[in-house]
């Protein structure tokens, strides 16, 4: 099912001791062959889960979607010793839940390419209280399309109907027309983070909507998220305009923090406007995503 190399025998008891020893909190999802690709993955809790003898793991848990895929193959991922890796495996109910049974193979969760592939990069810098530089960085978010309008048709299918009650929820119906900025936050907001190749590893802020009057991040962790409402920044932008190294454009503004929005799940999304964008600047940003509404 996948081109990646499985562990070997020796790091797959490692492994399966670990999740005994100190357990993990699992995601799972349809694996890729499935033809339930709405799927809203589950994630349960350490608590809810147990690894029994022989490599079975059990989960305590009475999820209505969990049932739907009894009897079919799962995408199971997790973290030992804060290493991201996932199997696939055969979901079956049992007196406690559901169970899966862990196979000869385990994934390692591999590690997404280079910032450089990026059609936006951005540096937001402030001084600390001790008068020290501090400087945090954002690209453009996977799968989120900043050269367009957004639409409710980017919106993943599983969580559709969950991203339009938030978004009903945060944004006035007189508002709706000037909020398109809102889409993907509220769509930021009910997704499912993923896991990661490597836990705990500090990530670049998501850059999910970017026009000629706000730029909007988005952070996974609420309890890291760098950005305070109503403080300011000074923010430097590189865009992408071609494949060589010197097809780059590069803007330099002040922002300000307007508005910011957390999720249960751990997410945690900022608006942002200009501070003292150039006019110049300000014509290239609408220029270069003139193919959507202004908002």
């Amino acid at each position: 099912m996948d081109d990646n190399k499985p562990l070997g025998s020796m790091e797959r008891d490692f492994v399966i001791r670990n999740l005994n020893e100190a357990g993990s909190v699992f995601t799972i999802a349809p694996a890729p062959s499935s033809s339930a690709k709405n799927f809203f993955p589950i994630v349960v809790q350490p608590d809810a889960a147990a690894v029994g003898t022989g490599g079975v793991i059990f989960f305590a848990v009475s999820n209505a979607s969990l049932s739907l895929f009894v009897n079919q193959t799962v995408k199971v991922q997790f973290y030992s010793n804060h290493l991201g890796l996932y199997f696939f495996a055969v979901l079956s109910p049992c007196s406690r839940g559901f169970s899966v049974q862990i196979p000869a193979d385990i994934y390692r969760i591999q590690r997404k390419g280079s910032h450089l592939e990026h059609e936006l990069e951005a540096v937001i810098s402030f001084k600390s209280k001790g008068n020290r530089a501090i400087s945090i960085t954002g690209v453009s978010a996977d799968g989120y399309n900043l050269s367009a309008a957004p639409s409710w048709i980017d919106v993943e299918p599983s969580i559709q109907q969950t991203a339009l009650q938030c978004y009903e929820h945060l944004v006035p119906p007189e508002r709706e027309s000037k909020s398109l900025y809102m889409i993907p936050v509220c769509r930021y907001l009910v997704q499912r983070p993923e896991t990661e190749a490597v836990e705990g590893v500090a990530k670049p802020l998501d850059i999910l909507y970017v026009d000629e009057r706000r730029i909007v991040f988005g952070c996974r962790n609420q309890q890291t998220s760098p950005l305070v409402l109503d403080a300011e920044y000074a923010l430097s932008l590189t865009f992408k305009l071609g494949d060589e190294a010197f097809c780059r454009r590069s803007v330099s503004s002040g922002i300000k923090v307007n508005a910011s929005y957390s999720s249960h799940s751990g997410g945690v999304c900022f608006i942002c406007s200009y501070v003292n964008l150039k006019i110049e600047d300000a014509r290239f940003i609408f220029d270069r995503f003139s193919g959507r509404k202004s908002a």
